[in-house]
């Protein structure tokens, strides 16, 4: 697989030592093309051994199998840059070791994003429902007909933007709840 990375420098993914993006070749006026490896979103090709690291841990420490089984699917393929960032950060705290619990903790990143704007949403929806309360309010005991017409358009808009907001909410919870009902085991 070849692969040109925005500077224009060819890839080859799943090669290191063929790549002219690792750092180590010079372009045609004898410059080092410096390494494009941080960048790549095909990085853990060139790394296959990555995967092997989690079960010598756990072959060398008598890990129990069933953690993985019990684990959620998710692999590191899965992950981004900044969630890779996170899992080797993770992995070098000297009592936490297991890919599997590392992977484990990224899910429970992403949901703690995504329970956070949807907790944002929510706060919308009810900001616009206090002030269609405050505005009906405002006007208690008027026919509808005798309401001024900005009055009414502010109102339906804040019903509105409340509903829009409780959709974005319910989503987001949605996809907090696929992460963890996923019963399949993490590799």
């Amino acid at each position: 697989m070849k692969v040109i990375d925005p500077t224009g420098v060819e890839l080859s993914p799943g090669e290191r030592d063929k790549c002219l993006g690792n750092g180590e070749h010079v372009d045609d006026e004898g410059l080092v093309i410096e390494c494009c490896c941080d960048e790549c979103d095909y990085f853990l090709l060139c790394y296959p051994e990555w995967e092997d690291v989690d079960a010598a841990y756990a072959e060398e420490n008598n890990v129990i199998e069933t953690e993985n089984r019990r684990a959620e699917k998710m692999t590191i393929e899965e992950c981004t840059k900044e969630e890779l960032l996170y899992v080797i950060k993770y992995l070098t705290r000297a009592d936490k070791r297991s890919l599997v619990s590392a992977l484990n903790a990224v899910k429970y990143q992403r949901a703690e994003k995504k329970i956070a704007e949807a907790e944002r949403w929510a706060q919308v929806a009810d900001d616009n429902r206090i002030r269609y309360i405050e505005l009906a309010e405002k006007h208690s005991g008027q026919r509808v007909i005798d309401l001024p017409a900005d009055d009414i358009i502010e109102m339906n808009a804040c019903l509105e933007n409340a509903e829009k907001a409780d959709k974005k909410y319910e989503k987001l919870m949605k996809e907090v709840n696929c992460l963890w009902n996923t019963n399949s085991q993490t590799t």
